[in-house]
């Protein structure tokens, strides 16, 4: 028999031997405990994913882009974009004018706005714009009127079809302050998901909107890439291709990536997955703590066992890998167990939370029958209490591998500490003596 088919029947043996007493229940806890921290890594997770990559691609694919030009004039913009479109790398690119306005329903007050022009054949031009906004009435209609926020339309208490006011002030300077006004029809209302969109965000054309702009409204580029990570390529490239614009020739024109100016919000949010990451990580530590104090006491309780296989010629490395071996299949077992079962609930976490909901408002409704107290009401946990139409899932896979790794390798590290106990002992005195 090789070395490694003694090990492997030694750590069989020894392992059938642990499946009763307190030996038993020990390794059960051990290994149910990585299954649970496993289990909340991936939830917790693939939850984070759903809502941090939900709000980029929120803010890039409706406000951002992923790189801007800025402080261009219109025909410069205009140019740019038709030779950004030419380039491989580059998935749309869209001239716009950005100002704030005051807009008012037939009988509502003013509400403040973002008022963004965009050219008229967008929905042509950027699909993902319109796709991410998700229009629940009406169509995206620039040429024709206003693409109101659905929130926003609500509080305006306007459909499609009604008219609504705009109002700002216009001109050079302050004394040279002019009000413009315009009635403008409701041609569509989307829905983002994103409650500052929603309630503050409405689109016209590109022409209209330079009736409500001041000077210091300048017009700019948004340039949308087919793979927004790879940001120094397309950089090179854009240059090279706007080098010979105006704007580009005096220096005035600058580009900007989605990184750079969303920097202090995405930064939170990655700081944020960092730190809830580590937070849960802390169990895999107290369950690495059990394992070694487990296989700690089952090295201390075979000393006898393990002086025998010394004296007759096992290796001090092949009995401390018996007990490595045990350590790592209680984590991968405890791994199989937490990424099955943890990939199950966030995928169903929705339905989940639906039937959590159920089940508290028949509580609620039970109390209420047996004491008479009307005021008891059923938790609100589903998402649409929280402006979701459902809870954003985002599963990555080399984040599950990750996580895996790391329970598996905390799990083979506690067992090769646990294991050191076996260079220390002397068969000879442990014959002896006992």
């Amino acid at each position: 028999m090789n070395r490694i088919g003694w090990v492997l029947f030694v750590a069989r043996r020894y392992r059938r031997e642990r499946r009763s007493g307190k030996a038993s229940a020990a390794g059960f806890l051990s290994t149910a405990g990585i299954a649970l921290g496993v289990i909340t890594l991936v939830v917790v997770i693939g939850v984070m994913n759903g809502f941090q990559l939900g709000f980029i691609e929120d803010i890039l694919e409706i406000r951002s882009f992923d790189l801007q030009v800025s402080s261009l004039d219109m025909d410069t913009a205009l140019r740019a974009a038709d030779s950004a479109r030419t380039l491989s790398s580059v998935r749309t690119a869209l001239p716009f004018l950005e100002t704030q306005t005051l807009v008012q329903g037939r009988f509502s007050e003013f509400e403040a706005v973002v008022l963004r022009g965009l050219p008229s054949d967008t929905e042509e031009l950027d699909p993902g714009l319109v796709s991410q906004l998700s229009m629940d009435r009406g169509e995206f209609d620039l040429a024709g009127g206003l693409v109101l926020g659905g929130e926003l339309a609500r509080a305006l208490g306007v459909r499609i079809g009604d008219t609504v006011t705009l109002a700002a002030l216009t001109g050079d300077g302050f004394a040279g302050l002019v009000p413009a006004s315009r009635e403008l029809p409701v041609t569509g209302t989307f829905t983002s998901g994103f409650y500052e969109y929603d309630r503050g965000l409405a689109f016209t054309s590109l022409d209209r909107i330079q009736e409500f702009a001041s000077v210091n409204d300048r017009p700019a580029l948004g340039i949308k890439l087919r793979n927004r990570y790879r940001i120094d390529t397309a950089l090179a490239a854009l240059n090279a291709e706007f080098s010979s614009l105006p704007g580009f020739r005096s220096g005035d024109a600058e580009i900007v990536s989605w990184r750079e100016s969303n920097r202090a919000f995405f930064g939170a949010l990655r700081m944020e997955k960092l730190m809830m990451s580590l937070l849960i990580g802390v169990m895999f530590l107290v369950t690495a703590g059990n394992i070694y104090h487990s296989l700690r006491r089952g090295v201390q309780e075979k000393r006898s066992a393990i002086a025998v296989l010394r004296a007759l010629g096992g290796g001090q490395r092949e009995i401390q890998l018996v007990f490595v071996l045990e350590g790592g299949l209680m984590g991968l077992t405890g791994t199989f167990w937490g990424l099955s079962l943890g990939l199950l609930l966030v995928n169903h976490i929705n339905s989940l939370f639906s039937f959590l909901e159920l089940l508290s408002g028949w509580t609620a409704a039970f109390l209420n029958s047996l004491f008479g107290v009307q005021s008891l009401g059923g938790l609100a946990i589903t998402p649409a209490a929280f402006y979701l139409s459902e809870v954003p899932v985002r599963i990555l896979p080399m984040e599950i591998f990750l996580i895996a790794f790391f329970a598996i390798s905390v799990s083979l590290l506690s067992a090769w500490g646990a294991s050191r106990d076996v260079s220390g002992m002397n068969p000879s005195t442990i014959l002896r003596y006992e």
